[in-house]
């Protein structure tokens, strides 16, 4: 399962981006944009930990960390 959200949270990124690009600008917000790229980092994190790959596997755990404070931060900013 984690292989099949590996390839359709990619494509569904790439479609809107291209949509976003020639099509129509989209409005969105910096946090969406971050919290896609650390889910997508996430499941790919995990299928390499499940390939026994724990190097490339932490490091994508890792920039989901990072990515994930990153959005928190802002959020806390924008509410204060």
């Amino acid at each position: 399962m984690v292989r099949k959200v590996n390839l359709v949270l990619p494509g569904v990124v790439l479609v809107l981006c291209f949509y976003d690009l020639f099509i129509n600008s989209l409005d969105w917000p910096i946090e969406v944009i971050f919290s896609l790229v650390a889910l997508m980092f996430f499941f790919l994190g995990l299928e390499e930990l499940r390939e026994k790959k724990k190097l490339r596997g932490g490091v994508c755990i890792f920039t989901t960390l990072v990515l994930v404070t990153g959005v928190v931060v802002d959020l806390v900013r924008e509410i204060m």
